[in-house]
């Protein structure tokens, strides 16, 4: 296969050199400019790689190229391959006119099917079951068990020997099954028994031991009221300790728990949760199959799915053969394995095929890409030989690229990445560009806190002296030239969502404005209006409706006053509120308008985007205005999928219960902007601040892993690969048993992650 791998980090010019490439096989007429075709993994990565080609065409001479270049395939994967399946829809037997469900509703869909096929008896087993395993949600489980099946193009048959696999291969990870699990309970409970009895505190005052004695008591009140206890707290049990004078009391407790190992009953809950895990997982996939066969619809995975058959069919691809001189995947790296079984098979009925991408970038893991199937791919078509990389960086500054690549570069050779593929050096451009005076490019602050609250609270206090300090300087991004430091330069990634909303809290403690999403929309004022606007276009006689108009646009300073005034009858007497008189004209006209229409009216009628001009925040109020309606979309959209009529009733009912929707985040050059290490994916600012480093992330086998059983061979991408579930039987310890010791002697410790 005629590849061609451009390793492009961030800031190395990917998309200039992109446009330079394609222009320049278009100029010398390798390549026809309608037989190109090109992935990108966003519409705007589309546009702009589209507009640059066409522009450097036009530059050149080249008008009738470039006007060409509109018939090309340039576009996100799916919708090239949308694209395909409408070229060939009669070879595959499918209407050329598909149905499309956004990616966005697909889960909604998905855990609809999944609710169809757990029945009240099996939704009882289940709690059980997660009660026995703490910290396992099944039904996360069986997501994630559908999300990457589908991504390696594995049917519910495949799942089926998952699950045979998967159970034979855990329970080797505990001890020989001894003795029945009756006498090994009632074991326990006599031990925990003979304990309470016998501990005296009034002789044995060490607070080890009266910490002990209230756990054992907590967990005997368990055992009273539950059949087994979770396995969690056998561990717990087996670990406890007090203090000398009753530590012979305490070991009979000990040796009942060790039992755990090689209880009966774990062995029976660890294969009986995988079995319902997988078996589970298998009829949802079958029961979201069925839904869009009824419906006539597809997804994105199942476009990827016909376009992989359609290349297997020798008419089609003798086709395609005369159709494409040039195939580019662009963020290859980020490609799931479907995607690469089909870039692949594209790649040899193309003239030439050019790859680009950052192969570091991969161990984020975006779009169910798998970082290991995508090295080994990249490794079989280099076949020992090194690809074009762009070792320029055109936005950082000088120092501060020499300073990362020497950090780097050290890290990912342990990755086998060799130093050429990793280091940088600054533009001649910006060397010679760089103002003098800039503050210096890393600062180290220490945290004195003793937790993750304290030191967010230690990290907002050092950010808001950053932003005080009048002599910290950087370069804008726009002119180039030296200012000082404004909140909406700064960036702080953490390694946790729940620690992003710590940091945001802290900041706001100091003064400083922080962009995170939160949850809160529906609670917004400008929300609140609008959704009263509406009810009050569904029925004039809401009281509760007027009384929220009326206390967001009257507002009088005696609440106790307007709320009388707006209970009165008949509709809006007491209130001099022209609104209250346009929604009853607008509700007579509206009486059979649909729900969107009927939000935009509301809108309008009260005038709610003035108000958010008047209430200040404007950018933010604004922006909640067009996050409510994107729900309301989806409503819609969801409605449209699952046959069923949507009304404006039945949007404020849905809307109702999306209590964690979450405020719009408004880039203001005041805030300062938090969000997770993993979501700043592609992202850069003028500071950004690292939190978090000390947090270490240890390989573990357990969860969902793609497992293959042979090496990577380019002929099927696809073969060889199986699912493997293995659940976490003791919770939060992550030590300490037998079964953790063998865990972290297996071979595969190494090469599998979470």
């Amino acid at each position: 296969m005629n590849i061609q791998i451009i390793s492009a980090s961030a800031g190395s010019g990917k998309t200039f050199r992109l446009a330079q490439l394609l222009e320049e096989e278009v100029r010398e007429k390798r390549v026809r400019p309608d037989a190109i075709l090109a992935t990108t993994f966003t519409k705007k990565a589309a546009a702009e790689l589209q507009e640059r080609v066409r522009t450097k065409l036009l530059a050149g001479g080249q008008a009738t190229q470039a006007q060409q270049l509109a018939a090309s395939r340039i576009g996100t994967v799916n919708s090239v391959c949308g694209s395909l399946l409408t070229d060939f829809a009669f070879d595959l037997g499918i209407s050329p006119d598909q149905k499309v469900i956004e990616e966005e509703a697909v889960s909604g869909v998905i855990n609809r099917a999944m609710s169809r096929v757990i029945d009240p008896a099996t939704s009882r087993e289940l709690w059980e079951l997660e009660r026995r395993f703490p910290e396992t949600s099944i039904r996360k489980v069986i997501e994630s068990i559908v999300a990457k099946a589908r991504s390696n193009g594995l049917d519910s048959t495949a799942l089926t020997q998952c699950e045979s696999r998967s159970i034979a291969g855990f329970l080797n990870f505990f001890g020989k099954e001894e003795g029945d699990s009756t006498t090994l309970d009632n074991n326990m409970v006599t031990a925990v028994n003979d304990f309470l009895d016998a501990v005296d505190l009034e002789i044995d005052t060490t607070k080890v031991t009266q910490d002990a004695v209230s756990i054992v008591r907590r967990l005997k009140n368990r055992m009273s009221t539950q059949s087994r206890l979770p396995w969690s707290e056998w561990h717990r049990l087996a670990k406890l300790s007090t203090g000398k004078k009753s530590s012979a009391l305490i070991s009979p407790v000990n040796s009942a728990a060790l039992a755990h190992d090689h209880h009966p009953q774990l062995h029976a809950d660890v294969t009986r949760l995988i079995h319902l895990a997988f078996s589970l997982a298998a009829k949802t996939l079958d029961a979201y199959q069925e839904y869009k066969r009824e419906w006539g619809i597809v997804d994105f995975i199942d476009q990827e799915a016909l376009v992989l058959n359609l290349l297997e069919r020798p008419e089609v691809t003798e086709t395609l053969k005369s159709q494409l001189d040039l195939v580019l995947v662009d963020e290859f790296q980020d490609t799931s394995p479907i995607q690469l079984a089909i870039f692949l098979k594209l790649a040899r009925l193309a003239k030439k095929s050019v790859w680009v991408g950052d192969q570091k970038q991969a161990i984020y893991g975006f779009r169910d890409a798998d970082p290991s199937l995508m090295d080994a791919a990249i490794s079989g078509i280099l076949q020992g030989e090194e690809p074009e990389t762009l070792k320029t960086s055109w936005r950082s500054r000088p120092d501060l690229v020499r300073s990362t690549s020497a950090i780097f570069t050290k890290a990912f050779a342990k990755q086998g990445f060799p130093e050429q593929r990793v280091r940088l050096e600054p533009a001649k451009k910006v060397v010679d560009e760089e103002p003098q005076g800039l503050s210096p490019i890393y600062e180290y602050w220490e945290l004195a806190g003793k937790n993750k609250e304290e030191d967010a609270k230690s990290l907002a206090s050092a950010v808001r002296e950053l932003l005080a300090d009048q002599d910290n300087s950087i370069r804008d991004p726009k002119t180039g030239k030296k200012r000082g430091v404004k909140g909406g330069d700064i960036a702080i990634l953490c390694r946790e969502n729940a620690v992003c909303i710590e940091v945001a809290k802290a900041l706001e403690e100091q003064g400083v404005d922080a962009a995170l999403p939160r949850p809160g929309l529906l609670s917004c004022p400008e929300i609140s209006l609008t959704l009263a606007a509406v009810r009050l276009l569904i029925d004039h006689n809401d009281s509760l409706a007027r009384a929220e108009v009326a206390r967001l646009l009257d507002t009088p300073s005696d609440h106790n006053a307007w709320l009388h005034k707006a209970l009165q009858q008949p509709f809006g007497q007491g209130f001099e509120i022209e609104e209250f008189n346009h929604l009853e004209e607008v509700r007579k006209k509206m009486d059979k308008a649909g729900p969107l229409p009927i939000l935009d009216v509301a809108m309008e009628t009260v005038q709610v985007r003035q108000h958010c001009l008047a209430w200040g925040q404007s950018n933010g109020r604004l922006a909640n205005l067009d996050s409510l309606r994107a729900l309301c979309v989806n409503y819609v959209e969801d409605c449209r999928n699952n046959g069923r009529g949507a009304s404006p009733a039945g949007m404020l009912a849905h809307l109702q219960g999306m209590e964690t929707a979450t405020r719009a985040v408004v880039q203001d050059e005041n805030a300062v902007q938090v969000l997770t290490w993993h979501k700043a994916k592609g992202l850069e600012w003028p500071v950004t601040v690292l939190f978090q480093l000390d947090k270490v992330y240890t390989p573990s086998m357990l969860g969902v892993q793609v497992v293959s059983d042979k090496s990577f061979t380019i002929d099927d991408p696809l073969a060889n690969r199986w699912l493997r579930y293995w659940p976490n039987p003791y919770g939060s310890f992550k030590t300490g048993t037998p079964f953790h010791d063998r865990l972290k002697n297996h071979p595969d410790q190494l090469t599998c992650t979470e």
